[in-house]
């Protein structure tokens, strides 16, 4: 087994941000103690953030991992095994027990193929990024591929209807995640629930309710988890955003300066006198490219006005492979496509205070930010009246 190193993360998993936190004398250890049944001698992989660990189990599948932190946080259980490939788990100062069964998906209900013991957090996380997520996910499969085919024949009545039903559904998944948030025993359940809800507020129509919905959730989970870093800077970084899209107005004031696929560095001056969409994406991100459509739409209908989109990935720079492949794949190449530089005074994450995807800001000729978070035929039709001579 690999030495291994932990450093503390918070990681925002719609965006896989991290920042790092020094350890220190009050951390406290760790210890899962697994098996992989009928699957002797395979590798398991623990991963926090940038950090990651393996061992090859034994005959009989046992493996075992050690660390230590100062508070609860997020890890994952990596393994080849279909359907199990990637287990959450929330850990601090305790020992838990897995039994991952490969060949019985079903076998124990609500985690289908795993038994955990030891740690009501990590049991608590499993249920609602598994199942919770994993439900909606296979509806909002189904009405996205309705909505496609819809916009693919031009029936505009039955993509208002489809789109509003797709709304909905993406609602319920935001109350239901709020529920969750609301009833969570760990700080690393309500952190990812927390930007589930933001996700789902951004994929539907600006709603008063649904952010004041959101602010509540915030506030509650910041007064229950005091004493969670991870907790208390995701609400910082909320409220940092919520006052960023406040106080800034005009793009020419945080303009962006990043590279394309070629690596030739792109500004925003080159864009300057035209309508843009500026759309904050990944490759890794399903939400952001089931909006992909919608974007091919748009671009379909105005591209050849005043109008353009750029199109800025959070991809890091050794996924480019993965963010050029996606860019094909979705069909989305004919206009500008910049991958962020997390490096720089140009980093979008930090100067536009991104905490969920996707996002995207709708900019007049003369900087001005006239729209955010725009989605479905509402993108589509205020392109059309901000256009309008």
């Amino acid at each position: 087994m690999k030495p291994l190193f932990i450093n503390l993360f918070v990681i925002f998993h719609s965006l896989l941000l991290d920042s790092t936190f020094a350890s220190a004398q009050g951390s406290k250890p760790f210890v899962i103690k697994g098996r992989l049944l009928n699957a002797p001698s395979q590798y398991v992989y623990f991963n926090q953030g940038n950090a990651e660990d393996s061992c090859l189990t034994d005959k009989q599948g046992y493996f075992t991992f050690r660390g230590e932190n100062e508070e609860e946080l997020e890890y994952r259980i990596i393994s080849k095994i279909p359907n199990i490939r990637n287990i959450p788990l929330a850990l601090h100062n305790q020992t838990v027990h897995l039994v991952i069964d490969g060949t019985n998906k079903n076998a124990y209900a609500p985690l289908g193929s795993i038994k955990m013991d030891g740690s009501p957090s990590s049991y608590e996380l499993n249920y609602n990024i598994g199942v919770i997520t994993n439900q909606f996910s296979k509806q909002f499969k189904v009405l996205i591929n309705e909505l496609n085919y819809l916009n693919s024949v031009g029936d505009s009545i039955a993509i208002s209807n489809k789109q509003k039903e797709l709304d909905k559904a993406r609602i319920n998944w935001f109350y239901a995640s709020k529920k969750g948030v609301d009833k969570a025993i760990s700080p690393v359940t309500a952190f990812n629930l927390l930007i589930i809800m933001e996700t789902a507020m951004y994929s539907v129509p600006e709603d008063d309710q649904l952010k004041n919905d959101l602010t509540q959730s915030y506030n509650h989970a910041r007064n229950r988890f005091s004493k969670s870093r991870l907790v208390q800077d995701l609400y910082t970084a909320f409220v940092k955003q919520n006052t960023i899209s406040l106080t800034l107005k005009n793009i020419n004031d945080l303009p962006f300066k990043l590279r394309n696929e070629q690596n030739d560095t792109i500004s925003y001056e080159m864009f300057k006198g035209k309508l843009i969409l500026v759309d904050f994406w990944a490759s890794w991100c399903k939400p952001c490219r089931e909006e992909n459509p919608i974007l091919k739409k748009a671009f379909s209908l105005y591209g050849k006005d005043n109008f353009t989109i750029v199109s800025i990935s959070i991809d890091k720079e050794e996924q480019r492979k993965n963010w050029i492949a996606a860019i094909e794949s979705d069909g989305i190449g004919d206009w500008t496509h910049l991958i962020n530089d997390f490096n720089s005074a140009y980093n979008v994450i930090d100067r536009y205070v991104i905490n969920a995807i996707p996002s995207n800001l709708l900019i007049r000729p003369d900087g001005t930010i006239v729209e955010r978070n725009l989605r479905g035929q509402k993108l589509i039709d205020a392109i059309g009246q901000y256009l309008k001579p």
